[in-house]
């Protein structure tokens, strides 16, 4: 290569050098100068009032629906269906014969033994046809009180301060979704099963259309405590500072984020009462509240 092609390739080398630098350094401007105007605007976030409303504190379970008194009938002794006196769906009273089982042995003769309820109630279920086998194990009927019908559910330990002997209850299926039925919990072990950390429970419902059977599977709806006049924030707005052992909120105030210290009570469907710090006059960032820092200067959007 001669000396006047390297000059002349060194020249455009340096040329295209420094265009590359000169748009960088117009790049990095433009860069600085978007977060100068960004600064400027404030972080983005949206912003609502605390809500001053009626908070109902409940828990959610589920069950099975039984009568509030059932039994399943035995034979006393083993032989063979002779006939069911009853049908199910038939209304009996405590002593009455529901059934005769012949108990016929070859070369020996019984009298016919007569198969009672032992409560007063409805047939739910006959289990067996005439003629067959009968034993002290396996069941004849159900006989259950349908005017009131009970729900066995199991209460969680971290629940068990919310349910109590006595609260409302209420109580849908998916048989009728659109209706509720209330009661209230009439029954709670005192003790917890070691395998589920959960205590028995059993809440019970008045029937007299009869609509709710033996055997549904129900959602089950306690009502803890009801707060009237509860200021409650979305859960989210609420931010744990883990540095302070507090929490806390960022309340907008003249442009810039404010942090404030909150005590919050109970929640409930993503909501979260917030018992000081705040009121329903202040405005909470209830979006972007993770990002911003105190004193930071944020700018609302719908």
């Amino acid at each position: 290569m001669k000396k006047g092609e390297i000059i002349t390739l060194a020249a455009l080398l340096l040329i295209g050098a420094a265009l590359i630098y000169t748009v960088s350094r117009r790049q990095e401007a433009e860069i600085a100068e978007e977060s100068r105007r960004e600064e400027q605007r404030g972080l983005a976030v949206r912003s609502a009032n605390p809500e001053e409303t009626t908070l109902t504190v409940s828990r959610t379970f589920t069950g099975d629906l039984s009568g509030s008194d059932q039994a399943v009938i035995y034979s006393e002794a083993p032989g063979r269906l002779r006939e069911y006196l009853v049908k199910e769906g038939d209304e009996v009273e405590k002593d009455e014969v529901i059934a005769l089982v012949d108990r016929e042995v070859t070369g020996m003769e019984f009298e016919m033994l007569r198969v009672r309820s032992p409560i007063d109630g409805t047939i739910t279920r006959l289990y067996l046809a005439r003629g067959d086998t009968v034993n002290q194990q396996k069941p004849l009927a159900v006989a259950a009180d349908l005017n009131t019908m009970k729900v066995a559910f199991h209460i969680p330990e971290r629940d068990l301060a919310y349910v109590s002997k006595g609260k409302p209850a209420l109580l849908t299926t998916s048989a009728w979704p659109e209706k509720t039925f209330e009661g209230e919990v009439d029954r709670i072990s005192l003790s917890l099963e070691r395998a589920s950390r959960s205590a028995y429970a059993e809440a019970v419902f008045k029937n007299p259309e009869s609509l709710l059977r033996p055997g549904m599977f129900a959602q089950l709806e306690v009502i803890s405590r009801t707060i009237q006049n509860a200021i409650v924030l979305p859960e989210d707005a609420v931010v744990r500072d883990p540095d302070n052992d507090c929490y806390c909120v960022y309340i907008v105030e003249d442009s810039k984020a404010v942090k404030r210290v909150v005590e919050t009570g109970y929640s409930q469907n993503n909501k979260i009462q917030i018992t000081s710090g705040v009121t329903t006059q202040e405005r909470v960032i209830i979006e972007g509240q993770r990002f911003v820092e105190d004193g930071q200067r944020v700018r609302e959007i719908e």
